[in-house]
């Protein structure tokens, strides 16, 4: 099972709202912005991979993986709008190195 469709912003604008207006959580490897939701619901998230060079094929591996990552991540998952955007260095690292950075970077976000 994948990431489910209704979670995911599709909106240029809505996605161009939560990097203005959110807050940002990074590390070396993720830039993530996140803004509350007015209304409690299920959390949203949109996932920039730019190409950095590499093949379509690793591209969509980095995809596949933050969507897994975020759909099984449990403590961001009411009420946020989040961009999840990665920098080159995340094409390198294995799931459990970006699944830990990712988990970190939550547990900040609900702890904020």
């Amino acid at each position: 099972m994948g990431y489910p469709r209704k979670s995911t912003i599709r909106q240029s604008s809505e996605i161009s709202r939560v990097i203005r207006q959110g807050r940002c959580y990074r590390d070396e490897l993720l830039r993530i912005n996140v803004l509350p939701q007015e209304i409690p619901a299920a959390s949203r998230a949109a996932f920039i991979v730019p190409r950095f060079g590499r093949t379509v094929v690793k591209r969509n591996r980095l995809k596949r993986r933050l969507h897994e990552i975020m759909r099984s991540c449990s403590g961001i998952s009411l009420g946020f709008l989040l961009v999840v955007r990665v920098v080159p260095e995340a094409y390198d690292v294995d799931f459990r190195e970006l699944e830990n950075r990712f988990s970190t970077l939550a547990a900040r976000i609900v702890g904020a």
